[in-house]
């Protein structure tokens, strides 16, 4: 899901400065791509400065610098955030599973994996249950959102009863929790991701005040 912020000149230079700019620049919509693009940087600046300087396993954070983009026209500039992921994190929510199939069963999901600090990582990304070896399911014995977790696993052949000689996933001994699977998992918002009006204000009155500078070129 992405993240928009909409500016217009308007917004972000005092009524005397555009009339003076949209003199100086050849086009109206040259003018919205300085300021977009000066929005933009403050957007970029702030997810690092925020969140990436505080990442030391995964990447989410700087993937999420990385796609923000500024596109615009003679009507304004439309800053995105276009990583997957970013709008439950500024909106918050509640997430549920049996919208996509699973990786592990190749069925519509009925519990969420929530990765552990001991999942393996694939370009800094914790890689799906499917692709994490052998696990062993162990349910929960309390009530609540939590169904269990998946664990290292390992194969034990089954001495007894009709499906003696067969084999079967066991816990591993020492083996490391993965996965804790969950009905659902609840996320607060997190408005401070964008960043304020005021900074927003601020970096378009001082790419218009380049753009002057530059003579609108």
């Amino acid at each position: 899901m992405s993240v928009k912020v909409s500016i217009s000149i308007d917004a972000a230079a005092p009524k005397a400065r555009l009339e003076v700019v949209q003199k100086v620049a050849k086009d109206r919509a040259k003018t919205n791509a300085v300021i977009g693009e000066a929005v933009a940087a403050l957007a970029r600046q702030r997810i690092h400065d925020r969140y990436v300087v505080e990442e030391t396993r995964t990447n989410f954070w700087e993937r999420v610098q990385n796609s923000i983009e500024s596109e615009a026209d003679e009507n304004g500039a439309t800053i995105t955030y276009n990583e997957l992921g970013i709008g439950l994190r500024y909106r918050g929510g509640t997430v549920t599973p049996g919208k996509s199939i699973s990786t592990f069963t190749g069925k519509l999901t009925r519990a969420l994996a929530i990765p552990s600090d001991k999942v393996p990582l694939v370009n800094k990304r914790p890689v799906a249950p499917r692709y994490a070896g052998l696990l062993a399911f162990l349910r929960s014995t309390t009530r609540g959102d939590t169904v269990g977790v998946l664990v290292e696993g390992q194969q034990k052949v089954i001495t007894r009863g009709p499906n003696k000689g067969k084999t079967r996933i066991v816990p591993k001994p020492g083996g490391d929790l993965l996965y804790v699977l969950k009905k659902m998992t609840r996320h607060r918002p997190d408005p401070q991701i964008l960043p304020d009006e005021s900074a927003i204000q601020a970096a378009g009155q001082a790419a218009i005040q380049r753009l002057l500078f530059a003579g609108g070129q």
